[in-house]
């Protein structure tokens, strides 16, 4: 999110926000080698858009570095976005869609996905990560022979996966029980007129709580984030751990909660800010 533009509602990927971050990291004595773009993003909970995709890709190319997209929440679309809604797009496409031949992505683009997220499986701690790069490839098979996957993880995967019915089923209701649960969030949100950032993807959204702050400084968002712990006993991620340009805005985590959870947790939020 450090290179993310407010704007009208939402936060959005500009050419001047991509400048300005570039430019901040050269100030500091770094050289950016890469661009890592997280879509569905993490912590918005949004899709970048195909211009936006688009524009990331020609930024990295006219600075030469490489751009890594990852694409581990690419199939936790909510089932309740609007018509306007961005949907997901994958750098796949958009590599693609802006190659001379219309076969190859490119030596500068590297994707990521692992089975964490949409499939629940963390604990098998298995992704996947395409390169057309042949020099990347030469070194990475190098190295993944000292940790490899193991055959039986593999074994599960391969059975889980070919199973299209039962991943279709999966995938479903995953997205379902996201899109309550955000869905749920939003309206608790409403009740209690704090600002937030709709969220379409994955199992997070961004919070406003800027009006909370004793103080506009990180240390005043540091304040506010340890009273949501020690007082109403709730955990949101501060934003500066996100790389927020500004501080006051939280990241609302949804997925591994039930609606009483929920619930109870806005209610204290209600009980020690709102009703104080």
């Amino acid at each position: 999110s450090a290179f993310l533009q407010e704007n009208n509602g939402k936060f959005e990927l500009t050419s001047e926000s991509l400048e300005d971050a570039f430019q901040v990291s050269v100030s500091q004595g770094n050289r950016p080698a890469m661009l890592l773009l997280t879509n569905p993003n993490n912590p918005t909970g949004t899709c970048y858009s195909r211009p936006e995709l688009e524009l990331a890709l020609a930024f990295t190319r006219e600075k030469g570095m490489f751009l890594v997209s990852d694409e581990i929440y690419a199939n936790s679309g909510h089932t309740y976005t609007h018509e306007n809604d961005q949907s997901f797009i994958s750098m796949f496409d958009i590599g693609l869609s802006m190659s001379a031949d219309g076969k190859r992505i490119g030596d500068d683009i590297f994707i990521l996905y692992g089975f964490s997220k949409d499939f629940c499986l963390s604990g098998l701690r298995a992704g996947i990560l395409y390169s057309e790069n042949e020099e990347f490839q030469l070194a990475q098979n190098n190295l993944s022979y000292f940790g490899a996957i193991s055959s039986d993880t593999q074994y599960i995967l391969d059975n889980l996966i070919s199973d299209d019915k039962w991943v279709s089923t999966l995938l479903e209701a995953n997205n379902k029980r996201l899109s309550e649960n955000c869905v749920l969030v939003m309206t608790l949100l409403d009740e209690l007129d704090i600002p937030y950032f709709r969220s379409t993807s994955a199992l997070f959204l961004v919070v406003d709580l800027r009006k909370f702050l004793t103080e506009r400084s990180w240390e005043g968002e540091r304040q506010l984030f340890n009273r949501l712990c020690d007082e109403c006993n709730v955990m949101l991620t501060p934003g500066q751990d996100c790389h927020f340009k500004e501080p006051g805005f939280f990241r609302c985590c949804y997925g591994n909660c039930n609606t009483e959870g929920l619930r109870v947790g806005f209610q204290r939020i209600k009980d020690v800010f709102v009703d104080k």
